[in-house]
């Protein structure tokens, strides 16, 4: 949205009298310590007067000026001072606006981009009112109730607006204002007055500048045509071609109640009763003149009505929508014969046609005649008039602005015994058991027991980067709760590749603690726990190798006690070659799947894999359970999830600058420990097996290689990092770690097989 559209929205939120020089968007409020939302300034001038208004939006951009508030204002007088720091050539670049006037201080951090046109309008406000001589005393600021005079008579920003720092519930200045209007309205009785107005307007087209005042006079002044309902009576007269060339319409108007030229608002809309009256020129032209006639001469208005221009468009909306006319059941008042009551017979022979017509809008409004005035025949055009009832509320501002004062202290000693608060069902969250890869769901409940709206959010705890740790997941971890209402927070806990290892070592536990942060209220603290279930899955090679029992009959003490000293733990007396886990998989594989299509490819069962998963973690005498797909994934998962990767990450490097020479590919591998260097090539040969049958399962080896290549060559956790120190992108990276494995696909490496 531009900047002249959102200023076209400020400015319908003053007053007609007032106008928006200029608008500042995006200001962010540094001090006093007010919401960390952004606001808009807007320089608004009454005259030789100017101030800066600080306006708060529900929404950004505003789609109605109803959309904004305003927070405070500052009068540009003689106390008035602006400091501008950091202005630098950068137009992107970040300003602070200092802004003082008398004893108030606000500082905001605004964008160089949007400040010039905002900065050179203050600057020459300042100027002008130092120069001034004039007494200042932006009295048109009185109606916004946010300066007040005090006992010494000089203007300052009201307390009650510095204080919705605190109370505009919590930080919603748009509802406060709400609430300042409905009090308003249920206290309408006490500063509104009815006033009953008995309104005449007539229009003529005379076409003329000669006898036609006393016609005028007649028609217009005659009281006959006043319903005589209060005391007031209004009257419009409209006669045109005329009245703006005779100087005898200056005293038409003096004699019709128009003591001056009337200057509306700024805008028709502006108003609460709108009167449309004139010659507006529609015609009949779907009738020949002959048959219109015919039809007059009959008395048949109904059925000529039917083809009048306006009547259609005004049915179809096009025209005065919203506005209404009364019936008409006189004849056309164009066009006759000049002085005559004949239609024209002219050799345009123009068809009779109602042109001269009034509409009105507005709310309590009863029209009580709608006529023309046939017997004045100076014009081919008669003369129309409509007499209205009308009656319309009218503010007493003294009243009005006293009422105003008392909802602002009620409202203000309301709202300042209100802090936000809520209730938290459960400060304590057990997710008992948590297996590997298996999601545990657990529903906290916030309720909001307060009488204002609760902004939360769960919020760091000091010297960490997240609020919770990463087998956690928390939605929302943010929200908004109106009062009376609840919302539920879900807590996830998922124990993944990632996470696991740390649960084996016991670097890592299922317990943290959330800090549920409430805006202006107070901190509540979570508690989540769970119990981890040990599995292979996340243990280290190193361990797996020396578990000659399943993993499950292994004390949580022992497997910690053997993950912290996994280097030492490999032997030549070590229990196997390669991890037990590792060659069920592979050997159930081998034995059954093979030829199966899209192996590797096509994603296994999650059920089923978790059902792997227990059946390695158990040792089960049992056929391992579910398909050869989620035997696969299974394999890929217990791969990847190891502590560290088949490849140390202290190699890595090694390889990528390797990866186009099988000779230093396989010098690499030779430097392995034992163990990796056994589960490497044990199923690099296991895959060469595999591709045998690639007619049968579509394996090929250059997918085989990217898929085991970011396995065995698993991402260095801060992969930017590795960018960095090689200067290659991570879609190279990846390339090269494919290439590295695809040597030990198709080349023959039996040499190297358990080789010491």
């Amino acid at each position: 949205m531009s900047l002249e559209i959102i200023k076209s929205i400020v400015q319908e939120k003053f007053a007609v009298s007032e106008k928006v020089t200029a608008i500042l968007p995006q200001a962010k409020v540094l001090y006093p310590e007010w919401e960390k939302k952004e606001r808009f300034l807007a320089i608004v001038e009454n005259g030789e007067e100017k101030a800066v208004f600080c306006l708060f939006s529900s929404c950004f951009p505003p789609k109605t000026f109803s959309d904004l508030s305003i927070e405070i204002i500052l009068p540009i007088d003689k106390h008035f001072k602006c400091e501008i720091d950091n202005k630098p050539n950068d137009s992107d670049a970040v300003l602070y606006l200092n802004l003082l006037s008398r004893n108030n201080k606000l500082q905001f951090e605004i964008r160089m981009i949007h400040s010039n046109n905002f900065v050179d309008e203050l600057f020459h406000a300042m100027e002008t009112s130092n120069k001034s001589n004039t007494s200042q005393e932006f009295s048109w600021l009185q109606k916004y109730n946010v300066n007040k005079k005090d006992e010494d008579d000089q203007l300052y920003s009201s307390s009650i607006i510095l204080a919705r720092q605190n109370v505009t519930i919590n930080g919603r200045a748009p509802e406060r204002e709400s609430k300042i209007k409905i009090e308003m309205l249920m206290k309408e009785s006490q500063y509104i007055y009815t006033k009953t107005f008995s309104i005449f307007t007539a229009t003529w087209n005379t076409g003329r500048e000669d006898e036609w005042s006393d016609a005028v006079l007649a028609g217009v002044d005659n009281r006959d045509t006043y319903v005589k309902v209060g005391q007031v009576r209004l009257v419009a007269a409209h006669v045109e071609e005329y009245e703006r060339r005779n100087q005898d319409y200056r005293d038409i108007c003096s004699r019709t109640q128009f003591s001056r030229p009337y200057q509306p608002p700024r805008g028709i809309k502006d108003h609460d009763q709108i009167y449309w009256l004139g010659d507006l020129n529609y015609r009949i032209t779907e009738r020949d003149p002959a048959t219109v006639k015919k039809l007059l001469d009959e008395n048949n208005i109904a059925s000529v009505l039917e083809w009048d221009q306006l009547k259609r468009q005004h049915t179809l909306k096009q025209v005065f929508a919203g506005y209404s006319e009364g019936i008409i059941t006189f004849k056309p008042t164009y066009k006759y014969d000049p002085g005559t009551d004949n239609w024209d017979s002219s050799e345009k022979n123009r068809a009779p046609a109602w042109c001269d017509r009034i509409f009105w809008k507005g709310e309590n409004i009863t029209q009580l005649a709608y006529r023309s005035h046939p017997s004045l025949n100076i014009s081919d055009h008669k003369p129309v008039s409509a007499t209205f009832h009308s009656e319309i509320k009218i503010i007493d501002q003294e009243k009005y602005r006293k009422v105003y004062e008392d909802v602002i202290k009620k409202l203000d000693k309301i709202e300042n015994e209100l802090i936000p608060q809520v209730m938290v069902d459960q400060t304590e969250i057990d997710f008992g058991t948590v297996k590997y890869l298996e999601l545990q769901i657990r529903t906290m409940t916030i309720a909001n027991t307060g009488q204002v709206r609760v902004d939360f959010e769960f919020i760091n705890k000091l010297d960490e980067t997240s609020f919770c740790k990463e087998w956690l997941i928390v939605e929302p971890y943010k929200k908004s709760i109106n009062p009376g209402e609840k919302c539920d927070i879900q807590l996830k806990m998922l124990v993944n590749k990632n996470s696991a290892p740390k649960m084996n070592s016991g670097s890592d536990q299922l317990y943290d603690i959330l800090v549920l942060h409430v805006y202006r209220g107070k901190d509540i603290f979570i508690t989540v726990t769970g119990n981890y279930e040990k599995s292979c899955f996340g243990t280290s090679i190193e361990v797996l190798v020396n578990l000659n029992v399943p993993i499950k009959e292994v004390s949580f003490v022992k497997l910690i006690e053997l993950e912290s000293k996994r280097d030492q733990c490999v032997s030549n007396s070590s229990t196997y070659a390669i991890p037990k886990e590792i060659w069920h998989l592979v050997d159930h594989i081998y034995l059954h799947g093979l030829k199966e299509p899209s192996l590797f490819d096509q994603p296994g069962l999650h059920s089923e894999v978790l059902l792997i998963r227990d059946w390695l973690d158990s040792g089960s005498i049992d056929p391992i359970p579910g398909s050869i797909h989620s035997v696969a994934e299974a394999l890929l998962l217990l791969l990847a999830s190891t502590a560290d990767p088949i490849i140390p990450y202290n190699l890595q490097l090694v390889c990528l600058s390797a990866s186009s020479n099988y000779l230093q590919c396989k010098q690499i591998v030779m430097q392995l420990p034992e163990f990796r260097r056994n589960v490497f090539l044990y199923l690099c040969q296991f895959l060469q097996e595999a591709l045998q049958y690639s007619s049968e399962n579509g394996l090929d080896a250059k997918s085989l290689s990217a898929l085991f290549g970011s396995i065995f060559l698993r991402d260095i956790p801060n992969q930017t990092q590795m960018e960095t120190m090689t200067r290659i992108s991570k879609q190279t990276i990846d390339k090269k770690k494919a290439h590295f494995v695809y040597h030990f696909l198709v080349n023959d490496h039996s040499d190297l097989i358990f080789s010491k």
